[in-house]
Formats: C-alpha cells, structure tokens, sequence
C-alpha cells in the first residue's frame, strides 16, 4: 500500500479530524499541525520522523509498527526498495505454495482471500506465524516446559535414533554423560543433541552437543551458554 496509503487509511478509519488528530499526538510529546497531517497524505511532504509515526499510528489506533515499516521503506533508497520487494514476492509465491500442500478442503482459498489486502509487514507476520503452527514448534519452551513434560522432536538432527515429530518425555533430572537432552541456549536457539562431558585440562567448562545426523554439526560450548537443560526420559513414535 505505501507509507502515505497508509496514512490516508489509517485517518479515514480513525474517524477522527486532521485537527483532533494533530491535538491528540501532542499527549504522546509531539507537536504538530493539521495542515502537516495533510500534506503528508497527499505526499507534498516527505515521511515525518519515527516519532512523529508512532503518534500518528497511536492516536489512530494503528498498527504502529507496520506503519513505522512503511516509512521505512518510503526514506531508503531504490536498490534495496527493489531488493526487499523481490525477496517479498517470492515470499508470498512460497507461503502460498506451502500451505496449498498442507492444508486441505477450501483453507487455502480462505487463507488466500484473507490475506490479499495484507502489507508487506503483515504477510510476512502471518506467515512466520502459519509456519509455526503448521510445524507445530512451540515459539516459548521455556514457558512450555513450565505448564508439561513433553515436546515433539522440531528436526531430523537425531535420526535414525529420534525420528522428526517424534513426542520426547523431559524433566529436570540429573544429566549424564551419554544422555540425550533438551538444550535451550543464552541466545534463544535450541537444541536436541547428546551430552558428552568433556574432561580434557583446556575444556573444563565445556561440553559436546552430538548429533545423530551426520548432515547436522555437533558443536563443543561453554556450560554457562545453557539457559535451560532438561534430560530426555523416553520417546513415543507416531503412527
């Protein structure tokens, strides 16, 4: 739609005057006037700065964000205008393709007429939303692991030994050498990998993540990189 579509959109279902709008930002620390709302509609004006955005969008009851992108896009140069808009197109062509092949009956056209009037900032939101629930991954396992003990196993790291899907059993008991286990890391990825204690004189806070999968790395950290560590007691296959 465009930064300055938007905008026009967004004032027109706020069902609010130029005026109304202009003295409302000023609750948010920002001054303006409502003749620069208006030249900013009809792009007389280029877009205003993220804070004057975020006002707009606020008082608006907008998606501030997805506005806030749209003047992103408005302010950069045409290469990568260009750039983001062919990585976009193949997005959509992707998502559109996946869930043909994962849905069933008449989903896919819904899900398509739903999304036709999305932004850019929308599609790739609902995407990256559609393919977590399709692969069923749990976007918080920390908060999971809280509320029960069982996970499904997110990749092929640990085939033949733990199949993809298969539903693991974890908890908090001690881990041992050899043990397969849960691995959450400081930076927020997460593993399924074998625990081997290291116990060489240079390696003494250090341990081996293995994978089964010889197309997976394993890797050798530092102990203080695990956030969360929970040992696998048992698996159940699907049928």
């Amino acid at each position: 739609m465009g930064y300055f579509d938007s905008l026009s959109k967004m004032v027109k279902e706020s069902g609010l005057t130029l005026k109304e709008i202009a003295d409302k930002c000023g609750d948010y620390g920002v001054n303006i006037n409502p003749s620069y709302i208006s030249k900013l509609q009809t792009t007389r004006q280029a877009p205003a700065s993220d804070e004057v955005n975020i006002a707009l969008a606020k008082v608006c009851k907008a998606d501030v964000d997805n506005f806030r992108y749209e003047a992103f896009i408005e302010k950069s140069p045409e290469f990568l205008k260009d750039f983001i808009d062919k990585n976009l197109r193949i997005i959509r062509k992707m998502s559109e393709f996946y869930i043909d092949t994962n849905y069933e009956n008449d989903i896919p056209s819904s899900i398509s007429e739903k999304t036709k009037n999305f932004s850019d900032y929308e599609m790739v939101n609902f995407i990256y939303e559609e393919y977590l629930l399709l692969s069923h991954l749990e976007t918080d396992y920390e908060a999971a692991l809280e509320t029960k003990e069982t996970i499904k196993m997110f990749d092929d790291s640990m085939e033949p030994r733990i199949p993809k899907d298969t539903l693991l059993t974890v908890d908090d008991s001690e881990v041992n050498n050899g043990d397969i286990v849960f691995v959450i890391l400081t930076d927020g990825s997460f593993l399924i990998r074998k625990y081997i204690e290291i116990q060489q004189k240079d390696f003494t806070n250090k341990i081996g993540l293995i994978s089964e999968n010889r197309w997976y790395s394993s890797s050798t950290i530092d102990k203080h990189e695990i956030k969360t560590l929970r040992k696998v007691k048992s698996m159940t296959l699907p049928i």
